[in-house]
Protein backbone atom coordinates (compact mmCIF):
# COMPACT_ATOMS: atom_id res chain seq x y z
CA UNK A 1 0.00 0.00 0.00
CA UNK A 2 1.64 3.41 -0.88
CA UNK A 3 2.66 5.87 1.65
CA UNK A 4 0.36 8.87 2.03
CA UNK A 5 2.14 12.11 2.77
CA UNK A 6 0.21 14.72 4.50
CA UNK A 7 1.46 18.55 3.95
CA UNK A 8 -1.37 20.10 5.56
CA UNK A 9 -4.68 20.01 7.35
CA UNK A 10 -6.23 23.69 6.84
CA UNK A 11 -9.64 24.47 8.74
CA UNK A 12 -10.61 28.07 8.15
CA UNK A 13 -13.10 29.68 10.48
CA UNK A 14 -15.52 32.57 9.84
CA UNK A 15 -16.20 34.11 13.08
CA UNK A 16 -18.19 37.30 13.75
CA UNK A 17 -16.11 40.18 14.99
CA UNK A 18 -12.44 38.33 14.94
CA UNK A 19 -11.82 41.40 11.84
CA UNK A 20 -12.66 43.72 14.38
CA UNK A 21 -11.23 43.28 17.80
CA UNK A 22 -8.41 45.17 18.84
CA UNK A 23 -5.43 44.54 19.84
CA UNK A 24 -4.49 47.29 22.51
CA UNK A 25 -3.67 45.31 25.86
CA UNK A 26 -2.76 41.91 26.32
CA UNK A 27 -5.61 40.95 28.65
CA UNK A 28 -7.94 41.73 25.11
CA UNK A 29 -5.66 39.36 22.89
CA UNK A 30 -5.57 36.78 25.31
CA UNK A 31 -9.92 36.77 26.11
CA UNK A 32 -10.27 36.94 22.24
CA UNK A 33 -7.77 33.78 21.81
CA UNK A 34 -9.58 31.86 24.32
CA UNK A 35 -13.09 32.54 22.89
CA UNK A 36 -11.92 31.43 19.29
CA UNK A 37 -9.73 28.43 20.88
CA UNK A 38 -12.96 27.40 22.51
CA UNK A 39 -15.02 27.36 19.15
CA UNK A 40 -11.95 26.10 17.27
CA UNK A 41 -11.97 23.10 19.78
CA UNK A 42 -15.66 22.32 19.89
CA UNK A 43 -15.77 21.85 16.37
CA UNK A 44 -12.93 19.77 16.27
CA UNK A 45 -14.15 17.32 18.87
CA UNK A 46 -17.97 17.15 16.89
CA UNK A 47 -15.25 16.19 13.85
CA UNK A 48 -13.68 13.65 15.25
CA UNK A 49 -15.93 12.59 17.34
CA UNK A 50 -14.97 8.58 17.96
CA UNK A 51 -11.24 8.66 16.67
CA UNK A 52 -9.66 5.21 17.37
CA UNK A 53 -6.13 4.19 18.51
CA UNK A 54 -3.69 3.88 15.44
CA UNK A 55 -5.21 6.86 13.63
CA UNK A 56 -5.59 10.89 12.91
CA UNK A 57 -8.49 12.72 11.81
CA UNK A 58 -8.10 16.35 9.97
CA UNK A 59 -10.19 19.42 10.60
CA UNK A 60 -12.85 17.97 8.13
CA UNK A 61 -13.31 14.57 9.69
CA UNK A 62 -11.51 11.87 7.98
CA UNK A 63 -9.20 9.58 9.47
CA UNK A 64 -5.83 8.61 8.31
CA UNK A 65 -4.05 5.48 9.76
CA UNK A 66 -0.80 6.26 11.34
CA UNK A 67 0.88 4.08 9.30
CA UNK A 68 0.05 5.47 6.18
CA UNK A 69 1.95 8.97 7.08
CA UNK A 70 5.09 9.98 6.34
CA UNK A 71 4.70 13.76 7.79
CA UNK A 72 2.14 15.03 9.93
CA UNK A 73 2.15 18.97 9.42
CA UNK A 74 -0.51 21.62 10.53
CA UNK A 75 -0.59 24.91 8.97
CA UNK A 76 0.70 28.20 11.46
CA UNK A 77 -1.78 29.57 13.08
CA UNK A 78 -2.90 33.16 10.70
CA UNK A 79 -5.03 35.91 12.21
CA UNK A 80 -5.79 37.31 9.40
CA UNK A 81 -6.73 34.75 7.35
CA UNK A 82 -8.92 33.53 10.68
CA UNK A 83 -7.16 30.26 10.25
CA UNK A 84 -6.75 27.57 12.87
CA UNK A 85 -5.05 24.44 12.18
CA UNK A 86 -5.17 20.97 14.31
CA UNK A 87 -4.50 17.17 13.57
CA UNK A 88 -5.67 14.81 16.72
CA UNK A 89 -4.18 11.51 16.78
CA UNK A 90 -4.57 8.84 19.20
CA UNK A 91 -1.95 6.48 19.95
CA UNK A 92 -2.49 2.61 21.03
CA UNK A 93 -1.13 2.38 24.50
CA UNK A 94 -2.38 -0.37 26.19
CA UNK A 95 -5.56 -0.06 28.15
CA UNK A 96 -5.66 4.06 27.52
CA UNK A 97 -3.96 5.36 24.28
CA UNK A 98 -2.58 8.82 24.27
CA UNK A 99 -4.24 11.64 22.58
CA UNK A 100 -2.46 14.09 21.22
CA UNK A 101 -2.98 17.24 19.18
CA UNK A 102 -0.37 18.54 16.67
CA UNK A 103 -0.94 22.22 15.79
CA UNK A 104 0.03 25.77 14.58
CA UNK A 105 3.06 24.83 12.00
CA UNK A 106 3.84 21.60 14.23
CA UNK A 107 5.18 18.72 12.29
CA UNK A 108 5.82 14.98 13.34
CA UNK A 109 7.90 12.71 11.36
CA UNK A 110 7.85 9.31 12.50
CA UNK A 111 10.82 7.20 13.09
CA UNK A 112 9.44 3.80 11.98
CA UNK A 113 11.99 1.18 11.64
CA UNK A 114 15.17 3.12 13.39
CA UNK A 115 16.19 2.40 16.61
CA UNK A 116 17.38 5.09 18.61
CA UNK A 117 18.33 3.85 22.62
CA UNK A 118 17.95 6.91 24.84
CA UNK A 119 21.06 4.35 27.40
CA UNK A 120 23.76 2.33 26.57
CA UNK A 121 22.00 -1.58 26.81
CA UNK A 122 22.34 -3.45 29.58
CA UNK A 123 23.63 -7.16 29.27
CA UNK A 124 21.48 -9.81 30.05
CA UNK A 125 22.23 -13.46 30.97
CA UNK A 126 20.20 -16.67 31.62
CA UNK A 127 20.03 -17.97 35.17
CA UNK A 128 17.73 -20.26 34.53
CA UNK A 129 19.87 -23.30 33.62
CA UNK A 130 18.41 -24.50 30.55
CA UNK A 131 17.05 -22.84 27.54
CA UNK A 132 14.37 -20.36 26.98
CA UNK A 133 11.95 -19.49 24.79
CA UNK A 134 12.50 -15.95 22.94
CA UNK A 135 9.23 -14.10 21.96
CA UNK A 136 8.68 -12.03 18.76
CA UNK A 137 6.51 -9.69 20.94
CA UNK A 138 6.13 -9.00 25.00
CA UNK A 139 4.40 -11.81 25.65
CA UNK A 140 3.38 -15.95 25.34
CA UNK A 141 0.94 -15.22 22.51
CA UNK A 142 3.30 -14.08 20.07
CA UNK A 143 5.19 -16.41 18.09
CA UNK A 144 8.65 -17.91 19.21
CA UNK A 145 11.32 -16.16 17.72
CA UNK A 146 14.45 -18.64 18.54
CA UNK A 147 15.85 -19.65 22.12
CA UNK A 148 18.36 -18.07 24.44
CA UNK A 149 20.64 -20.72 25.31
CA UNK A 150 21.89 -21.63 28.64
CA UNK A 151 24.84 -20.09 28.68
CA UNK A 152 24.14 -17.00 26.41
CA UNK A 153 24.63 -13.42 26.98
CA UNK A 154 22.78 -10.95 24.95
CA UNK A 155 22.30 -6.86 25.12
CA UNK A 156 18.61 -5.57 26.30
CA UNK A 157 17.55 -2.48 24.93
CA UNK A 158 13.93 -1.89 26.06
CA UNK A 159 11.24 -3.07 28.39
CA UNK A 160 7.38 -3.42 28.35
CA UNK A 161 5.23 -0.68 29.85
CA UNK A 162 4.37 -3.53 33.03
CA UNK A 163 8.40 -4.61 33.01
CA UNK A 164 7.78 -8.20 32.99
CA UNK A 165 9.20 -8.66 28.96
CA UNK A 166 12.61 -7.29 27.72
CA UNK A 167 13.83 -6.93 24.23
CA UNK A 168 17.08 -8.54 23.42
CA UNK A 169 18.92 -7.61 20.66
CA UNK A 170 19.96 -10.37 18.53
CA UNK A 171 21.73 -11.69 15.46
CA UNK A 172 18.38 -12.07 13.35
CA UNK A 173 17.00 -9.01 15.26
CA UNK A 174 15.23 -8.03 18.06
CA UNK A 175 13.15 -10.73 20.30
CA UNK A 176 11.64 -11.23 23.87
CA UNK A 177 11.99 -12.91 26.37
CA UNK A 178 10.58 -13.06 30.41
CA UNK A 179 12.50 -10.67 32.57
CA UNK A 180 12.05 -12.87 35.52
CA UNK A 181 14.17 -15.69 33.69
CA UNK A 182 17.27 -13.59 32.88
CA UNK A 183 19.92 -11.22 35.14
CA UNK A 184 20.29 -8.20 34.31
CA UNK A 185 23.48 -5.93 34.84
CA UNK A 186 22.01 -2.34 35.60
CA UNK A 187 18.79 -0.58 36.28
CA UNK A 188 15.81 -1.69 33.88
CA UNK A 189 13.62 0.65 34.87
CA UNK A 190 16.00 3.41 33.11
CA UNK A 191 15.40 1.37 30.23
CA UNK A 192 13.16 2.76 27.29
CA UNK A 193 9.24 1.42 27.15
CA UNK A 194 9.01 -0.24 23.35
CA UNK A 195 5.78 -1.79 22.28
CA UNK A 196 5.61 -5.34 19.70
CA UNK A 197 5.60 -2.59 16.66
CA UNK A 198 1.40 -1.92 16.56
CA UNK A 199 2.35 2.14 17.63
CA UNK A 200 4.32 3.78 14.62
CA UNK A 201 4.72 7.05 16.43
CA UNK A 202 6.68 5.28 19.25
CA UNK A 203 9.70 7.02 18.12
CA UNK A 204 9.31 10.68 15.84
CA UNK A 205 10.54 13.94 15.13
CA UNK A 206 8.93 16.91 16.56
CA UNK A 207 9.77 21.00 15.28
CA UNK A 208 7.86 23.83 15.87
CA UNK A 209 7.93 27.26 14.44
CA UNK A 210 9.51 30.14 15.93
CA UNK A 211 6.08 32.33 16.30
CA UNK A 212 4.94 35.59 17.66
CA UNK A 213 3.35 35.46 20.19
CA UNK A 214 0.08 36.21 18.68
CA UNK A 215 -2.30 33.77 21.06
CA UNK A 216 0.50 33.09 23.58
CA UNK A 217 3.76 31.03 23.17
CA UNK A 218 1.33 28.25 23.19
CA UNK A 219 0.23 28.14 20.12
CA UNK A 220 2.22 25.93 18.29
CA UNK A 221 3.35 22.40 19.49
CA UNK A 222 2.36 19.00 20.35
CA UNK A 223 -0.27 18.68 23.10
CA UNK A 224 0.17 15.16 25.01
CA UNK A 225 -2.58 13.64 27.02
CA UNK A 226 -2.83 10.12 28.98
CA UNK A 227 -5.18 9.28 31.16
CA UNK A 228 -3.96 5.91 32.19
CA UNK A 229 -2.39 4.51 35.22
CA UNK A 230 0.11 2.39 33.57
CA UNK A 231 3.42 3.86 32.65
CA UNK A 232 3.95 4.72 28.72
CA UNK A 233 6.79 5.83 26.72
CA UNK A 234 7.49 8.01 23.62
CA UNK A 235 11.06 8.81 22.37
CA UNK A 236 11.26 12.32 20.68
CA UNK A 237 14.05 13.73 18.72
CA UNK A 238 15.92 11.31 20.13
CA UNK A 239 15.06 11.50 23.87
CA UNK A 240 12.81 9.67 26.35
CA UNK A 241 9.57 10.64 27.88
CA UNK A 242 8.20 8.39 30.07
CA UNK A 243 4.90 9.27 31.91
CA UNK A 244 1.25 7.72 33.31
CA UNK A 245 -1.41 10.11 34.29
CA UNK A 246 -0.40 13.41 32.70
CA UNK A 247 -0.74 16.42 30.29
CA UNK A 248 1.97 17.92 28.16
CA UNK A 249 3.15 20.81 25.65
CA UNK A 250 6.19 19.68 23.77
CA UNK A 251 7.91 22.18 21.56
CA UNK A 252 10.98 21.61 19.31
CA UNK A 253 12.82 24.61 17.26
CA UNK A 254 15.93 23.60 15.62
CA UNK A 255 19.42 23.91 17.48
CA UNK A 256 17.69 25.31 20.56
CA UNK A 257 16.49 23.15 22.83
CA UNK A 258 13.49 20.65 22.84
CA UNK A 259 11.21 21.44 25.77
CA UNK A 260 8.30 19.48 27.41
CA UNK A 261 5.89 22.18 29.80
CA UNK A 262 4.25 20.02 32.54
CA UNK A 263 1.04 20.99 32.84
CA UNK A 264 -0.40 17.94 34.83
CA UNK A 265 1.29 15.03 36.73
CA UNK A 266 4.81 14.92 35.85
CA UNK A 267 7.04 13.23 33.13
CA UNK A 268 10.51 11.47 33.41
CA UNK A 269 12.90 12.81 30.63
CA UNK A 270 16.12 11.03 29.50
CA UNK A 271 18.49 11.59 27.15
CA UNK A 272 22.67 11.49 27.04
CA UNK A 273 22.28 8.79 29.62
CA UNK A 274 20.92 10.83 32.20
CA UNK A 275 17.07 11.13 33.69
CA UNK A 276 15.85 13.61 35.41
CA UNK A 277 11.77 14.55 36.55
CA UNK A 278 9.92 17.67 35.76
CA UNK A 279 6.97 17.93 37.74
CA UNK A 280 3.95 19.78 37.20
CA UNK A 281 4.29 23.71 36.53
CA UNK A 282 8.08 22.70 35.63
CA UNK A 283 9.94 22.55 32.40
CA UNK A 284 12.49 19.58 31.18
CA UNK A 285 14.67 21.15 28.46
CA UNK A 286 17.08 19.02 25.97
CA UNK A 287 19.43 20.64 23.69
CA UNK A 288 19.50 19.99 20.27
CA UNK A 289 21.98 19.97 17.33
CA UNK A 290 23.00 17.79 14.58
CA UNK A 291 22.81 17.60 10.81
CA UNK A 292 18.67 18.88 11.08
CA UNK A 293 19.40 20.44 14.02
CA UNK A 294 16.40 18.69 15.90
CA UNK A 295 18.49 15.58 17.82
CA UNK A 296 18.96 15.53 21.36
CA UNK A 297 22.23 16.60 21.89
CA UNK A 298 22.91 16.69 26.22
CA UNK A 299 21.56 15.96 29.18
CA UNK A 300 18.36 17.20 30.25
CA UNK A 301 17.81 20.55 32.95
CA UNK A 302 15.03 20.65 34.48
CA UNK A 303 13.48 24.40 34.82
CA UNK A 304 11.70 24.90 38.38
CA UNK A 305 8.55 26.84 36.46
CA UNK A 306 7.48 28.27 33.10
CA UNK A 307 5.89 31.33 31.91
CA UNK A 308 2.42 32.62 31.95
CA UNK A 309 2.53 33.13 28.13
CA UNK A 310 3.06 29.00 27.80
CA UNK A 311 -0.48 28.54 28.53
CA UNK A 312 -2.52 30.79 26.23
CA UNK A 313 -3.50 29.41 22.87
CA UNK A 314 -3.02 25.36 23.87
CA UNK A 315 -6.02 23.44 22.75
CA UNK A 316 -6.36 21.57 25.86
CA UNK A 317 -10.14 20.68 25.16
CA UNK A 318 -8.72 18.35 22.08
CA UNK A 319 -6.99 16.34 24.71
CA UNK A 320 -8.83 16.29 27.84
CA UNK A 321 -12.31 16.66 28.65
CA UNK A 322 -10.93 18.88 31.68
CA UNK A 323 -10.35 22.42 30.91
CA UNK A 324 -7.31 24.03 32.22
CA UNK A 325 -7.12 25.56 35.65
CA UNK A 326 -7.65 29.22 36.09
CA UNK A 327 -4.19 30.37 36.54
CA UNK A 328 -2.95 33.95 37.26
CA UNK A 329 0.87 35.31 35.90
CA UNK A 330 2.56 38.24 33.80
CA UNK A 331 3.39 37.87 30.71
CA UNK A 332 6.27 39.09 28.93
CA UNK A 333 5.25 43.19 28.31
CA UNK A 334 4.82 43.15 32.01
CA UNK A 335 7.07 44.73 34.43
CA UNK A 336 6.18 44.06 37.69
CA UNK A 337 3.18 42.75 39.98
CA UNK A 338 2.53 42.77 43.23
CA UNK A 339 0.36 40.50 45.74
CA UNK A 340 -1.32 42.33 48.81
CA UNK A 341 -2.37 40.80 52.32
CA UNK A 342 -5.85 41.28 52.03
CA UNK A 343 -7.77 42.28 48.29
CA UNK A 344 -6.62 46.17 48.91
CA UNK A 345 -3.52 48.47 47.13
CA UNK A 346 -3.55 49.74 50.48
CA UNK A 347 -2.76 46.39 52.43
CA UNK A 348 0.87 44.62 53.12
CA UNK A 349 3.15 43.84 49.85
CA UNK A 350 3.41 39.87 50.39
CA UNK A 351 5.63 38.98 47.28
CA UNK A 352 6.17 40.43 43.87
CA UNK A 353 4.86 37.85 41.54
CA UNK A 354 7.79 36.26 39.15
CA UNK A 355 7.73 37.24 35.12
CA UNK A 356 8.90 33.64 34.47
CA UNK A 357 6.37 31.71 36.57
CA UNK A 358 2.35 31.30 36.76
CA UNK A 359 0.48 30.80 39.81
CA UNK A 360 -2.98 28.80 40.35
CA UNK A 361 -6.06 30.86 41.00
CA UNK A 362 -7.58 29.69 44.60
CA UNK A 363 -10.00 32.31 44.71
CA UNK A 364 -11.96 35.77 43.86
CA UNK A 365 -13.37 38.40 45.52
CA UNK A 366 -15.06 41.93 44.26
CA UNK A 367 -14.42 44.80 46.14
CA UNK A 368 -16.36 47.88 46.80
CA UNK A 369 -15.07 49.01 43.07
CA UNK A 370 -16.32 45.89 42.10
CA UNK A 371 -12.91 45.06 40.59
CA UNK A 372 -12.35 41.24 40.87
CA UNK A 373 -9.29 40.16 43.39
CA UNK A 374 -7.66 36.86 42.51
CA UNK A 375 -6.55 35.10 45.71
CA UNK A 376 -3.10 33.60 45.07
CA UNK A 377 -0.67 31.31 47.25
CA UNK A 378 1.50 34.30 47.82
CA UNK A 379 -1.53 36.93 48.42
CA UNK A 380 -3.96 38.86 46.47
CA UNK A 381 -3.59 40.26 42.98
CA UNK A 382 -6.06 42.83 41.48
CA UNK A 383 -7.28 41.51 38.36
CA UNK A 384 -6.19 44.58 36.21
CA UNK A 385 -2.26 43.97 37.02
CA UNK A 386 -1.84 40.32 35.92
CA UNK A 387 -3.28 38.28 33.19
CA UNK A 388 -5.49 34.70 33.42
CA UNK A 389 -6.16 31.73 31.23
CA UNK A 390 -8.05 29.34 31.47
CA UNK A 391 -11.15 27.81 33.66
CA UNK A 392 -11.62 31.65 35.56
CA UNK A 393 -15.56 32.02 35.73
CA UNK A 394 -15.56 28.99 37.60
CA UNK A 395 -13.02 29.94 40.70
CA UNK A 396 -15.01 29.82 44.45
CA UNK A 397 -15.40 33.32 45.69
CA UNK A 398 -13.31 33.40 49.13
CA UNK A 399 -13.99 35.57 52.15
CA UNK A 400 -11.17 38.62 52.70
CA UNK A 401 -10.06 37.56 55.56
CA UNK A 402 -8.75 34.40 54.28
CA UNK A 403 -4.85 33.80 55.72
CA UNK A 404 -2.06 34.18 53.48
CA UNK A 405 1.04 33.19 54.65
CA UNK A 406 3.74 35.31 53.31
CA UNK A 407 7.27 35.74 53.05
CA UNK A 408 6.59 39.30 54.33
CA UNK A 409 4.69 37.93 57.06
CA UNK A 410 7.72 36.27 57.80
CA UNK A 411 10.40 38.53 57.53
CA UNK A 412 8.92 40.41 60.29
CA UNK A 413 8.41 37.50 62.50
CA UNK A 414 11.17 35.53 61.81
CA UNK A 415 11.17 33.06 64.56
CA UNK A 416 7.74 31.97 64.78
CA UNK A 417 6.68 33.28 61.15
CA UNK A 418 9.44 30.78 59.32
CA UNK A 419 7.82 27.83 60.97
CA UNK A 420 4.28 28.53 58.63
CA UNK A 421 6.39 27.20 55.63
CA UNK A 422 8.25 23.82 55.70
CA UNK A 423 12.52 24.24 55.84
CA UNK A 424 12.81 20.38 55.91
CA UNK A 425 15.31 20.37 52.96
CA UNK A 426 17.38 23.58 53.47
CA UNK A 427 21.01 23.15 54.99
CA UNK A 428 21.48 24.52 58.37
CA UNK A 429 25.14 25.18 58.18
CA UNK A 430 26.92 27.34 55.27
CA UNK A 431 27.85 25.28 52.21
CA UNK A 432 29.65 26.25 49.18
CA UNK A 433 27.69 24.74 45.73
CA UNK A 434 28.84 24.07 42.68
CA UNK A 435 25.84 26.05 40.59
CA UNK A 436 25.60 25.47 36.64
CA UNK A 437 23.15 27.70 35.20
CA UNK A 438 23.00 26.36 31.45
CA UNK A 439 22.65 28.71 28.44
CA UNK A 440 21.60 31.84 29.09
CA UNK A 441 17.85 31.93 27.48
CA UNK A 442 16.74 35.24 25.21
CA UNK A 443 13.28 36.08 25.16
CA UNK A 444 11.83 39.40 23.68
CA UNK A 445 13.33 41.83 21.20
CA UNK A 446 16.97 41.36 22.22
CA UNK A 447 20.04 43.79 21.45
CA UNK A 448 22.79 42.48 23.70
CA UNK A 449 23.86 38.83 23.13
CA UNK A 450 23.81 36.19 25.51
CA UNK A 451 25.53 36.11 28.47
CA UNK A 452 28.91 34.42 29.05
CA UNK A 453 27.95 32.22 32.07
CA UNK A 454 29.44 29.17 33.51
CA UNK A 455 29.61 26.94 36.04
CA UNK A 456 30.80 28.36 39.07
CA UNK A 457 30.91 28.25 43.19
CA UNK A 458 27.83 29.90 45.13
CA UNK A 459 28.10 30.03 49.13
CA UNK A 460 24.66 29.68 50.60
CA UNK A 461 23.48 30.47 54.21
CA UNK A 462 19.93 30.29 55.27
CA UNK A 463 18.66 32.16 58.30
CA UNK A 464 15.24 31.23 59.24
CA UNK A 465 13.08 33.30 56.75
CA UNK A 466 16.06 34.52 54.92
CA UNK A 467 18.34 33.07 52.79
CA UNK A 468 21.85 34.91 51.88
CA UNK A 469 22.86 33.71 48.17
CA UNK A 470 26.42 35.18 46.81
CA UNK A 471 27.54 33.92 43.59
CA UNK A 472 30.34 36.07 41.34
CA UNK A 473 28.71 38.65 42.38
CA UNK A 474 29.93 41.26 44.52
CA UNK A 475 27.77 41.55 47.06
CA UNK A 476 25.65 38.27 48.63
CA UNK A 477 21.77 38.39 47.32
CA UNK A 478 19.06 38.06 50.37
CA UNK A 479 16.46 36.11 49.63
CA UNK A 480 12.72 35.49 51.37
CA UNK A 481 10.95 32.19 52.13
CA UNK A 482 8.61 32.27 49.93
CA UNK A 483 7.22 28.60 50.24
CA UNK A 484 8.06 25.02 51.37
CA UNK A 485 11.58 24.88 50.86
CA UNK A 486 11.80 27.83 48.60
CA UNK A 487 12.81 31.43 48.70
CA UNK A 488 12.81 34.83 46.00
CA UNK A 489 14.06 37.72 45.26
CA UNK A 490 13.03 40.62 43.14
CA UNK A 491 14.74 43.99 42.75
CA UNK A 492 18.03 45.97 41.45
CA UNK A 493 20.94 43.76 40.62
CA UNK A 494 24.23 44.59 42.50
CA UNK A 495 25.67 46.43 39.74
CA UNK A 496 22.32 48.76 39.69
CA UNK A 497 21.75 48.18 35.79
CA UNK A 498 18.98 45.64 35.41
CA UNK A 499 15.85 44.38 37.28
CA UNK A 500 16.55 40.77 38.64
CA UNK A 501 14.08 37.76 39.53
CA UNK A 502 15.60 34.61 41.92
CA UNK A 503 13.61 32.18 42.92
CA UNK A 504 15.24 29.33 44.71
CA UNK A 505 14.03 25.63 45.45
CA UNK A 506 15.76 23.06 47.40
CA UNK A 507 14.92 20.00 46.16
CA UNK A 508 16.79 17.69 48.29
CA UNK A 509 19.53 18.70 51.27
CA UNK A 510 22.03 17.99 48.66
CA UNK A 511 20.65 19.70 45.75
CA UNK A 512 18.74 23.20 44.61
CA UNK A 513 17.26 24.45 41.42
CA UNK A 514 17.02 28.20 40.51
CA UNK A 515 15.30 30.49 37.93
CA UNK A 516 16.98 33.79 37.74
CA UNK A 517 15.82 36.57 35.31
CA UNK A 518 17.43 39.80 34.29
CA UNK A 519 16.07 42.78 32.50
CA UNK A 520 19.57 44.77 31.73
CA UNK A 521 18.34 49.06 31.48
CA UNK A 522 20.19 49.18 28.10
CA UNK A 523 18.20 46.37 26.58
CA UNK A 524 14.55 46.91 28.28
CA UNK A 525 12.42 44.50 25.75
CA UNK A 526 15.07 41.68 26.43
CA UNK A 527 14.64 39.18 29.10
CA UNK A 528 18.11 37.01 29.99
CA UNK A 529 16.74 33.64 31.32
CA UNK A 530 19.23 31.38 33.71
CA UNK A 531 18.16 27.92 35.22
CA UNK A 532 20.44 26.48 37.95
CA UNK A 533 21.10 23.29 38.88
CA UNK A 534 23.29 22.84 42.25
CA UNK A 535 25.17 19.87 44.08
CA UNK A 536 27.69 20.64 47.19
CA UNK A 537 30.96 21.36 45.83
Amino acid sequence: MPRLKILGFIVVFTLIGWSAVGHSSRAQDAATCENLLAQAVQMMRDSCDGLTPGNVCTPSGSTVALGDIDILRTAPFDLNANQWDYALIQLPAGNEPIAMALFGGAAITPMAGTETAMVEPLKASNKSGYNLNMRQGPGTDFEVAGFFGWDNVADVDGRSADGDWLRLQTEAGYAWIAADLVAVEGDVSQLLIVSDGTNPLEQFTLTTPDISAICGAGAAGLLVAHAGQDEVALQVNGANLTFDTATLLLQAQPNTNLEIFVIEGEAAVNADGEQLTARQGETAAVALAGENGLEADAAPLVKPSFPLDTLIGIPMGLVSDESLACTAGMTHEQQNASAFEQPNSDAAVTALLLADAHYPVLGRLADEQAHTWWRLEVGWVREDTVQVVGSCDAVTEVAADTSVTTSANMSTHTGAGAALFSTELVPTSDIIWSADPGQDILSGTCILPPLPVCSHPVAVTANGATLSWRGQEPLPYTLNLSGDNAYTFNGRNNLNNANVTMALTFTSPTTWMMTMTQVFDSDPACTHALYYNAVPR
